[in-house]
């Protein structure tokens, strides 16, 4: 396959510096215009998990993770006559020292105010936006479409439906196994993960768990846990895992969420995606069909991995972190850009991409 080299057009956009505020606080996001358009149709753009800012970038000084991934969207769409908005995610740029951690709620909240916002611009249509989220940013698109009616389309890309803790579990179950640890290893650690999240639904409030059953749980894994102090196991457990984001994931059941989106849904999927496999793209596009939404089309893309890249060899977890190096795989946004153009995949298309597997 040749290298998928992205030809933007000769800058035909123009961008606007925005902020907007959310539970008083105030957020900076990038507004992305076509020229010569006349009230565009608009994009929110939502980016994936963790302190990412408006273009899917972390560029922390000890954390650096480069891949430009909603800019790269947001270009796109104002080459083909849409208008785009992306915003900073609470901790980041303007609003880094928050007084206390950024959980799922916030996230919602933020984007709903996103929304809001963007019915104040007069230089667009905003009174029915689209909305288009990676992975957690998905999550976050299902929620405003089901509850949003005035929602043109949602465009889901990796969106899983499944709960958060769960997911995590299977992606951790899926690195260990490629690391080469041992079948017990892999079980040992995987059900420690699973017993402590099972804390955090039973208690919903993290501070109230007794960290003696946080290390009893991993103590069964390694004896480094056997030897630290429990307080010590609890806090290394809570910096790695966000407690306060998963416990409050708790209270969204994602899949009677996503039944009730009436609006025309675009799934997409990589097929060596191990974070968010394929097989949540059957199942969402089930659940919204079976509920009565006949306007989805699910397209698997043959080699994309989670980072939106290329990646022909195996789904191993480095490879894919590396990939933000290269190209951004120009298959997802000819696929975006078709399906915002009013292009309908049929039934046999479907099969047909399915059958490359």
């Amino acid at each position: 396959m040749e290298k998928n080299k992205i030809n933007m057009c000769d800058e035909n956009f123009t961008e606007k510096i925005c902020t907007f505020e959310s539970d008083g606080i105030k957020l900076e996001g990038t507004l992305t215009l076509p020229k010569n358009v006349k009230l565009p149709p608009v994009v929110l753009l939502l980016q994936g998990s963790g302190p990412v800012d408006r273009d899917e970038n972390v560029k922390g000084s000890f954390r650096k993770f480069i891949s430009n991934n909603l800019k790269t969207i947001a270009h796109n769409l104002a080459c083909h006559g849409f208008a785009s908005f992306r915003y900073d995610k609470r901790g980041v740029g303007n609003t880094k020292e928050l007084a206390k951690h950024v959980g799922f709620n916030d996230i919602v909240q933020d984007a709903k105010a996103a929304i809001e916002f963007l019915t104040s611009i007069e230089s667009i249509d905003s009174e029915n936006p689209f909305v288009l989220g990676h992975s957690e940013g998905g999550v976050v698109g299902t929620i405003l479409s089901a509850e949003n009616k005035n929602i043109k389309g949602f465009i889901g890309i990796a969106s899983p439906i499944t709960p958060f803790d769960k997911t995590v579990v299977e992606q951790i179950h899926h690195i260990f196994k490629v690391q080469g640890k041992s079948k017990e290893k892999v079980e040992k650690l995987t059900q420690a993960l699973t017993g402590v999240f099972n804390l955090m639904r039973e208690h919903r409030n993290w501070e109230q768990i007794d960290p003696n059953e946080v290390k009893n749980i991993f103590s069964k894994v390694s004896i480094a846990f056997k030897i630290l102090p429990a307080k010590t196991v609890k806090k290394a457990i809570a910096k790695q895992f966000r407690p306060e984001w998963f416990i409050e994931s708790f209270d969204y059941d994602f899949h009677t969420i996503a039944s009730k989106i009436t609006c025309p849904v675009l799934l997409i999927f990589g097929e060596k995606d191990y974070q968010v496999p394929f097989g949540e793209g059957e199942k969402f596009e089930r659940l919204l069909r079976e509920s009565g939404n006949k306007d989805v089309q699910l397209t698997i893309l043959l080699n994309l991995n989670h980072m939106l890249r290329y990646n022909p060899g195996t789904m191993d977890p480095k490879t894919s972190i590396q990939s933000v190096k290269d190209e951004f795989d120009k298959r997802v946004l000819e696929t975006i850009t078709a399906w915002l153009d009013g292009y309908e995949c049929t039934v046999e298309k479907v099969i047909e991409i399915r059958r490359e597997f």
